[in-house]
């Protein structure tokens, strides 16, 4: 792995988490209270209980179930599922080079985590961005930053948002070899007429561990519980592998205590 391009990756998205407290600190109480309706919408429509007495196994078997039955997604999600919808058209247009992470992905491959922003990795260069910008308004997709080429240049991350529903969404652009592999073990999920490719959960892990947030150790003990028979030597090597570059020496040590623990 080439250490330049890690530590490029990894300064990449501190400069948009610091766009993201921008644009928290500026939202109004209103657009506040539309993503809270749209998270909510979101839980409703696929069967969620919101009482206090309902158990996080009972949420996670409803999730499981609704997979299961490929159910069909009821008209008031969309505030959520047509930004996803527009997203994995707009990826699907370059042919099989992206993925879903975040919380959606996490929604799918571990336990449901609500959120109003979505986030993708697409492996392509910056020398893509103009045609990934003028493919992106074909699906309502328009930058949600001023200078967004500008931005994506320096972070290999555009900000966009979809346009008729609000949501924020993240596109990064991969380049280091782990992305590579990712994206081709990478799998489609289907939910009614939701279609999203996806990484393995063993991926999902390590794209987590790289960030190693609190929701991100977070969303790694709820995939461990979910998927009983990890590949951890793969966890191990790459996270192993970022940890040394990033100098972070109990990065794997750390990771391996949550599956340790969640075995």
């Amino acid at each position: 792995m080439d250490a330049a391009t890690a530590r490029f990756y990894v300064e990449g998205w501190k400069a948009v988490e610091e766009v993201e407290r921008q644009e928290l600190r500026s939202l109004s109480m209103e657009t506040r209270l539309q993503q809270m309706n749209m998270i909510w919408q979101l839980g409703k429509g696929l069967g969620f209980s919101f009482e206090p007495d309902e158990s996080e196994m009972k949420v996670f078997m409803r999730w499981a179930k609704l997979k299961e039955e490929k159910m069909t997604v009821p008209e008031h999600v969309n505030l959520l599922i047509e930004p996803l919808m527009a997203l994995q058209r707009l990826l699907d247009r370059f042919g099989e080079k992206s993925l879903i992470i975040g919380g959606i992905a996490v929604g799918f491959l571990g336990k449901p985590r609500f959120t109003a922003d979505l986030d993708a990795m697409f492996f392509a260069s910056i020398q893509d961005i103009p045609r990934i910008l003028e493919i992106a308004k074909l699906e309502g997709i328009t930058p949600r930053i001023e200078k967004v080429e500008e931005f994506a240049q320096k972070s290999r991350v555009l900000l966009m948002r979809h346009t008729a529903s609000g949501a924020n969404i993240d596109i990064s652009l991969g380049a280091l070899k782990f992305e590579e592999e990712a994206v081709e073990r990478g799998v489609r999920r289907q939910v009614g007429a939701l279609s999203v490719r996806l990484p393995t959960p063993e991926d999902l892990i390590i794209f987590k561990a790289v960030a190693h947030r609190p929701k991100d150790l977070e969303d790694i003990r709820t995939i461990v519980d979910v998927n009983p028979n990890l590949d951890l030597k793969r966890i191990q090597q790459w996270v192993e592998a970022f940890a040394e570059i990033l100098a972070l020496p109990d990065l794997w040590k750390q990771i391996e205590k949550i599956i340790k623990m969640q075995e």
